[in-house]
C-alpha cells in the first residue's frame, strides 16, 4: 500500500518537494512513503538561507518516511546515503535538513 501526502495534509507542493517525491518514487519504488514538511518550525535559524529557491518555497526541512524493497541488505547508514545521493540537486537548491526513517517491507511488518 503507497501513501502519499494528500492535498488535505499539505495544500500543495512546492518544487523541492515535489521534485523529491519524483526521485524517490522513480528511484526507490516504495511501498509506503510520508513526506512531512517542518519548515515552519525551523524558521529564522542559519539553515534558512535567504535566495534559495527552498527558503523562497519555505521548503527548508522534511520528515520522510519511506518503505523499500531496495534497502534489503544495507544497513542505516547506506540507506540514508543512498537517499541522500538521489537529492543532490534539492540540496544545492537549499534543502537544508531531511530526517530519513528508511525500511524494508519485512521490517515495516514487525513495527
Amino acid at each position: 500500500m503507497r501513501r502519499f501526502l494528500s492535498k488535505m495534509a499539505q495544500p500543495s507542493h512546492g518544487p523541492i518537494a515535489s521534485s523529491l517525491l519524483e526521485k524517490v518514487q522513480s528511484q526507490l519504488s516504495p511501498a509506503y512513503i510520508n513526506l512531512v514538511n517542518e519548515s515552519h518550525k525551523h524558521a529564522g535559524h542559519a539553515g534558512n538561507t535567504r535566495g534559495t529557491a527552498a527558503f523562497d518555497a519555505r521548503e527548508t526541512h522534511f520528515k520522510l518516511e519511506l518503505v523499500s524493497d531496495k534497502f534489503a541488505g544495507l544497513p542505516a547508514v547506506r540507506r540514508h546515503q543512498l537517499v541522500y545521493g538521489l537529492l543532490d540537486e534539492e540540496f544545492k537548491q537549499g534543502l537544508h535538513a531531511l530526517s530519513m526513517r528508511l525500511k524494508t517491507p519485512e521490517e515495516n511488518q514487525k513495527q
